[in-house]
Order: C-alpha cells, then sequence, then structure tokens
C-alpha cells in the first residue's frame, strides 16, 4: 500500500511541474526572422482563397509552391479533407464541408476582394483512400480531377460574376492543382 501512495505524490510533482512548465512557455514570444514581413502589413486585399487537404504534411510545401507561384501573402485559406473530395461531399460520413467553404469564400470576397478561387489536392490522400479504395497513382490522378471539375463548376454557379446563387464574384478564376507528397512538385491540373 505505501507504494501506491508514493506513486500518486510523484504524479502530482511532475504535473505541477509540467504545469508550471507549460505556463512559462506560454509567455514566452518566438522570434522568426525568416518569417518577419513588415510589408505586409498594411496590406487589406489579396487575390485568391484556397482549399486544402487538412493533411499535415504539407502545410510548409503548399505554401512554398504558393508562393513560387507569386501567392505569397495573396491568399486566404481554408482546409477539408480530400479538398475537393470533401467539398463535392463524397467524403462518406461526412458533409458540410461545402458550406463551410463556401462562407470562406464569401468571407475572402467581403473583407479581402477575392477573385480567383485555387483548390489544392495532393498525391496519396487518405480521405480518396477512404472514398474509393487502394487507388492507384493514376486513378487517384483521375478522380481528383473529377473532383476538382466537378467543385469548380459548383463553385462558378454559386460566384459567377453575371449570376451567381450566393455572391457575384467579378472576373472569378477557378484553379486546380495536386501537389506531390514530398511537396517537390505541383501540377495544374484545372
Amino acid at each position: 500500500m505505501p507504494s501506491k501512495t508514493k506513486r500518486k505524490s510523484n504524479t502530482k510533482t511532475k504535473t505541477k511541474t509540467k504545469t508550471k512548465s507549460n505556463k512559462t512557455q506560454k509567455n514566452k514570444i518566438h522570434t522568426c526572422k525568416s518569417c518577419c514581413d513588415k510589408s505586409q502589413v498594411k496590406n487589406n486585399k489579396c487575390s485568391s482563397v484556397t482549399l486544402e487537404c487538412i493533411d499535415f504534411r504539407l502545410r510548409d510545401n503548399i505554401s512554398c509552391q504558393l508562393n513560387s507561384l507569386g501567392y505569397k501573402n495573396d491568399y486566404d485559406a481554408g482546409c477539408a479533407p480530400g479538398t475537393s473530395l470533401a467539398y463535392n461531399n463524397n467524403l462518406p460520413g461526412f458533409t458540410g464541408f461545402d458550406k463551410y467553404f463556401d462562407n470562406i469564400v464569401k468571407v475572402a470576397y467581403s473583407l479581402h476582394k477575392i477573385n480567383k478561387i485555387i483548390l489544392v489536392e495532393h498525391e496519396k490522400c487518405g480521405a480518396y483512400k477512404v472514398a474509393y479504395g487502394k487507388l492507384t497513382p493514376n486513378q487517384e490522378l483521375n478522380y481528383q480531377k473529377q473532383n476538382i471539375e466537378s467543385a469548380a463548376s459548383t463553385l462558378l454557379k454559386k460566384f459567377n460574376p453575371n449570376n451567381g446563387t450566393i455572391m457575384k464574384i467579378p472576373n472569378l478564376t477557378i484553379l486546380g492543382y495536386r501537389i506531390s507528397i514530398n511537396g517537390c512538385n505541383m501540377l495544374q491540373i484545372y
């Protein structure tokens, strides 16, 4: 019995130490000189809004690729599993990503006057595996092209400049890309 009491008190001590450590770290300001960009401080417009997969492996890679295409600090972003797959409500058991992203597009236009929607798919997407089972690389690419085409068609109906059913966005363009799983390449597929 005494060993159990001893173990509990050690656990409490460790927990208190962790709590103190976490509180200290919360108040620490981290500065990254390579991230610091004061040129964007007064900017209140951007050209685009993106819909990207939620996959954690590609956060930096997508930003890097979009930066290299000229979109550095020039887009708002939304995430959904499988990107256009989720937007089209083709992810079994999960719906509502279309309304979620439609709202992001409305806010992005209202606040930042976007006129471009960029959909970014990626290789070896787990959401596509859930929706379609095991796929070859070509099968996955074909499904991604189909889903991007469908999502783009729907988005154009909702946001086109002439008779958009949700909002009219002047000069609206929709682009679709697929990034490699290692982040090195991004192919325009729409």
